[in-house]
């Protein structure tokens, strides 16, 4: 019986996995192959995620279905949390390493974006309740410090985009549908120009 080979590599807010699917006709089996933790790093007064991390943890995740089962694979797929992304430079080269959505700069964002934006509005856009870790408010917190992370940025990406592009190169910095993951689908990515489309009412832009 022929036997496909499945990877999902599950990043999660506080561990992560690798998990081997095998189709074997018409079923699935499921081994666990790679598990690790998954901590924020706290420096200068910013909560990070290791990012480095995470990768090297889904390389020991590929290396040890290799060591296995050998260069055979049908396919693979990253999922992560969402709400969090990272920030490349024109280069290609990661800007910082992704602040985490408990990090304290989107404390008060909420209330200056509704100065923008009503709460209704933000609702009709995105489909979600309000929650100060979205990315939306990461981002609004960003522009209204003139953070110059920002300004250099060039491409936007979720974490499983930014994950796929350190094992590819190739980066998929497109925008998403609104509702798909939360108000980060409103952020998306970046134009071949440099700079930011966004489907949202561009006031939360101007800061």
């Amino acid at each position: 019986m022929d036997t496909d080979n499945f990877i999902a590599c599950d990043l999660g807010a506080e561990s992560g996995r690798a998990v081997l699917g095998r189709l074997k006709g018409d079923r699935i089996c499921r081994e666990e192959i790679h598990r690790f933790c998954n901590e924020p790093v706290s420096v200068g007064g910013r909560l990070y995620w290791d990012i480095l991390w995470l990768y090297n943890n889904v390389l020991q995740g590929l290396r040890k279905y290799v060591a296995e089962y050998g260069n055979s694979l049908a396919s693979m797929g990253i999922d992560s949390w969402s709400i969090d992304f990272g920030l490349l430079a024109s280069d290609g080269t990661l800007l910082q390493n992704p602040v985490h959505y408990r990090d304290r700069r989107t404390q008060g964002m909420v209330r200056q974006a509704y100065r923008h934006l009503s709460s209704e509005r933000l609702f009709e856009i995105t489909g979600l309740t309000v929650n100060r870790i979205h990315t939306v408010f990461q981002l609004f917190a960003m522009r209204q410090t003139d953070d110059p992370i920002l300004r250099a940025a060039h491409t936007f990406l979720m974490i499983p985009d930014l994950i796929v592009y350190f094992l590819t190169g190739v980066s998929t910095g497109t925008v998403l549908t609104a509702c798909s993951h939360d108000t980060a689908s409103a952020v998306a990515a970046v134009t071949t120009t440099g700079r930011w489309r966004a489907p949202w009412p561009s006031c939360l832009m101007v800061g």
